[in-house]
């Protein structure tokens, strides 16, 4: 089995985004720390855009944190963009129904020679 990957966030402010780079395992553990983040990154206003290409594991209430933050944006009058994602994150958007995104945030497409059969 492989050793966790450390969670880390790097936030990078914009005029009218900012871009939230998340890398490492998103589980349980820090589920909390990624809906408190995604959702203070909206505070300035306007789109909030979840890096997720670094991620390597992400468990249900992961998705579940990022749903939140969703909701939480746009009932704030912002918005959550899922951007660039590894695999593993596409694999669970699409097992989920969620890869088109919702009424609550978007889900920008895949990159051209992205890897989307985790």
């Amino acid at each position: 089995m492989a050793a966790p990957q450390d969670f880390g966030v790097t936030i990078e402010p914009g005029t009218d985004v900012v871009t939230v780079r998340i890398r490492g395992d998103l589980d349980m553990s820090n589920a909390d720390v990624l809906t408190a983040t995604l959702t203070e990154a909206g505070a300035v206003g306007g789109t909030v855009v979840a890096d997720l290409s670094g991620v390597t594991f992400m468990d249900s209430s992961a998705l579940n944190a990022v749903v939140a933050s969703g909701r939480a944006l746009a009932a704030s009058g912002n918005r959550l963009s899922v951007g660039n994602r590894s695999p593993v994150v596409e694999r669970i958007l699409e097992i989920t129904g969620l890869v088109k995104g919702t009424d609550d945030f978007d889900v920008q497409p895949a990159q051209d020679g992205e890897e989307t059969d985790g």
